[in-house]
């Protein structure tokens, strides 16, 4: 999708003569509780506040003192990328600049924010960072940009349509948080069936259904013994919507994945992150039979005459086996698990028929689930398009 422009009736501006960075004065007592925006709550290239907090919150920051209004533009002095159009009044601190059309029969206060997320302004914002270590933007250098404006009526015609992107965009995120919790529900509720016997993983181990297996470490596998081709390695990050992926720098030669053969994955099993997102797994598929389980990952196998690996991906999928897992895994700033921590996992014991008939419902969650994300990438795609055609240098 292109958008048709013609650049020859836009005029150059300096952005401070056409923006104004608002520095009006939050006080408690005369303005009582207003909603506040932190860095936290601006996510990379969304546009839209991801949450609020509350000035009556005791996580409130009292150096927060300024203003905004419903519709000012928010953009983070340390993360130029960290912008986003606010819906309220409420109340941020330094390092956000409140930044307002002043005159919309010049620059449309909808338009501004798209102007910011453009290719051009972002280089030339990144351009005027200062500091060493942590760089930042100054009002100054900002202020001093010029950039090409277009009439009101293309300013409108543009900011309705990447709006009209970003309200279908929200609108399917919506509808996946939904799904995500009519299948957390859901899953719950066939974990948790009433009167369903529950087996231990540890007493699976014992009987030979399930095999646990960590991935090497130490000296079995040096940093050095790295790749760019070869026999991937798999690393958490590449777990991603249940499946895995692979990155251009992790992999080792058919020589050392050879000597590593104790490690390399089979079709059907799990791998768990050991680290972090201790809950989040994936399952091999063909296409990554062979792969070299890496060292912050642990491997569930199981003898697939007796189990089915998506059913028990599902079970320990379900909030009481994540609750438990998590309540197993030491460390709050970076939670960890182990062999342990899984063996202690209580799964329902159903048949293999019954498990098979519970893979078929949930996987029209995880349909449903993808799909949402498919689309939201595809929208994200052609907003960057767009930017791109209208913003790419005039």
């Amino acid at each position: 999708m292109r958008f048709n422009i013609d650049p020859s009736s836009w005029k150059r501006v300096i952005f401070g003569e056409v923006v104004a960075n608002v520095n009006d004065y939050f006080d408690a007592k005369r303005d009582g509780r207003l909603p506040y925006v932190a860095g936290p709550h601006i996510n990379s290239g969304d546009p839209t506040v991801a949450g609020y907090g509350s000035t009556d919150d005791d996580r409130f920051p009292p150096t927060f003192k300024r203003k905004f209004r419903d519709g000012d533009v928010l953009l983070h002095s340390r993360g130029i990328d960290k912008l986003a159009a606010v819906d309220r009044a409420g109340v941020t601190g330094e390092k956000l600049f409140v930044l307002r059309s002043l005159d919309e029969r010049v620059l449309l206060q909808d338009y501004l924010l798209w102007l910011l997320l453009g290719p051009e302004a972002q280089a030339r914002m990144k351009d005027n960072f200062t500091g060493s270590v942590n760089k930042f933007l100054n009002w100054k250098p900002l202020a001093s940009l010029e950039f090409s404006l277009p009439p009101l009526d293309e300013q409108k015609r543009i900011a309705d349509l990447l709006w009209m992107l970003e309200r279908h965009r929200r609108a399917v995120a919506e509808t996946g948080v939904s799904v995500d919790r009519s299948d957390e529900a859901w899953l719950e509720s066939v974990y948790s069936t009433p009167g369903q016997p529950h087996v231990s993983v540890a007493d699976l181990i014992a009987d030979g259904a399930i095999r646990l297996l960590t991935g090497p470490f130490g000296s079995a596998l040096a940093s050095s013994e790295y790749t760019t081709y070869g026999v991937p390695v798999i690393h958490p990050s590449f777990i991603v919507d249940g499946r895995l992926t692979v990155d251009e720098k992790s992999f080792v030669s058919p020589g050392t994945a050879s000597r590593l053969s104790r490690w390399q994955v089979m079709e059907g099993d799990i791998v768990f992150m050991r680290k972090r997102d201790v809950t989040r797994s994936g399952i091999v598929t063909p296409d990554e039979r062979g792969w070299i389980l890496g060292s912050d990952c642990i491997l569930v196998r199981v003898d697939q005459d007796r189990l089915c690996p998506d059913y028990v991906r599902a079970m320990l999928r379900s909030p009481s086996a994540r609750a438990e897992l998590l309540r197993r895994a030491p460390g709050t700033a970076m939670p960890g698990i182990n062999e342990r921590s899984l063996s202690a996992l209580q799964l329902p014991l159903v048949t293999l028929t019954r498990q098979r008939e519970v893979v078929a419902d949930w996987q029209s969650f995880e349909q449903a689930r993808l799909g949402c994300r498919r689309e939201i990438s595809q929208l994200f795609a052609l907003r960057s398009s767009l930017l791109a055609d209208i913003f790419g240098g005039n």
